[in-house]
């Protein structure tokens, strides 16, 4: 959470360079405790409407794939980055790729 408490403006700013970032819920790293920081990811969102940014879109993860369904266009590129289980998430969205 301090890291992106700190570069919340440049998260917003980088993330909406992008046609749609979608952003999953953020946990604290090892050395913090939940709770600690009054941050989540939905202030990204915040943050990035602030600079008139309407592509980044705070969503919970179990809405990932369906938003996907709704956004992704054959050619697209998906990228992911983030810790905890994202990766999870990658066989579902590689075959919904793959039916475009």
């Amino acid at each position: 959470f301090s890291r992106t408490k700190k570069l919340l403006t440049e998260f917003a700013k980088a993330l909406g360079k992008a046609d749609v970032s979608l952003v999953l819920d953020i946990f604290p790293s090892a050395r913090e405790k939940m709770g600690q920081y009054n941050l989540s990811s939905k202030d990204i969102e915040k943050k990035a409407n602030k600079f008139k940014i309407t592509n980044v879109i705070f969503i919970k993860a179990g809405l990932l794939t369906e938003s996907l369904k709704n956004e992704l266009r054959r050619g697209d590129l998906v990228i992911t980055a983030g810790a905890c289980d994202i990766y999870k998430f990658h066989s579902d969205i590689i075959d919904l790729i793959r039916s475009l």
